[in-house]
C-alpha cells in the first residue's frame, strides 16, 4: 500500500481548510486600515455596514467610510468568481485522494490527474503571489489561506510523480 493517495488528500483538504482561513491582508495608507479576510468571506461578500463602520472608527466622515466600504465590496465582487476557481484545483485534489483511498489503488492515470491538479494549484499560487508583490500597489499581501494552495499544489505534484513511478496497484 502507497501513501501517494494519502499525501494527495491532505494536500487537497489542505488546499480546501485554507479557504477557510485567512487569505489576504488588505492595507490602506489613506484611512490606515489593515484587514484581513479569508476567501470564504470574498465568496460570501462583505458586510458593507460592517466595513463603514470600521472606517468611521478611524476618523472618516460618513461619506467618505460609505464611498470606501462600497469601493470594497465592488472589488471583492470582482473577483469572487476567481476565488473559487483558485480553491477548485485543491478540492478536486481531495476528491481524487479520497475516491483513491476508498478504491483501495491510485495508477498511473490517477497520477497524471494530481501532476496536472497540482501544477494548476501551484500556478494559481504563483499568479496570485506575483501580483501581490507588485511595486506599484503594496495594498495586499497574501496570508497562510492563499498559501495553502501552494501546498496543496505540491502535494499533488509528489503524490502524482509518486503515483507515476511507483503506482499502488491495490491488494
Amino acid at each position: 500500500m502507497k501513501a501517494w493517495k494519502f499525501l494527495i488528500l491532505l494536500g487537497g483538504v489542505f488546499g480546501i481548510v485554507g479557504f477557510f482561513l485567512p487569505f489576504a491582508r488588505g492595507t490602506s495608507e489613506q484611512v490606515k486600515l489593515d484587514r484581513t479576510f479569508t476567501a470564504y468571506q470574498v465568496v460570501k461578500g462583505v458586510d458593507v455596514k460592517e466595513v463603514e463602520a470600521d472606517i468611521k472608527q478611524l476618523g472618516a466622515n460618513h461619506g467618505d467610510a460609505e464611498r470606501i466600504a462600497k469601493e470594497v465590496d465592488e472589488g471583492l465582487s470582482a473577483v469572487r468568481g476567481f476565488v473559487v476557481l483558485a480553491y477548485a484545483p485543491a478540492a478536486l485534489l481531495a476528491l481524487l485522494g479520497a475516491i483513491a483511498g476508498a478504491v483501495g489503488r491510485f495508477g498511473r492515470l490517477g497520477g497524471v490527474f494530481a501532476i496536472v491538479l497540482g501544477l494548476a494549484s501551484a500556478g494559481i499560487w504563483a499568479l496570485m503571489f506575483g501580483a501581490s508583490h507588485d511595486e506599484h500597489d503594496a495594498s495586499l499581501k497574501l496570508a497562510v489561506g492563499a498559501h495553502a494552495l501552494l501546498v496543496a499544489g505540491l502535494a499533488g505534484l509528489v503524490g502524482g510523480g509518486g503515483a507515476l513511478f511507483a503506482p499502488d496497484r491495490g491488494t
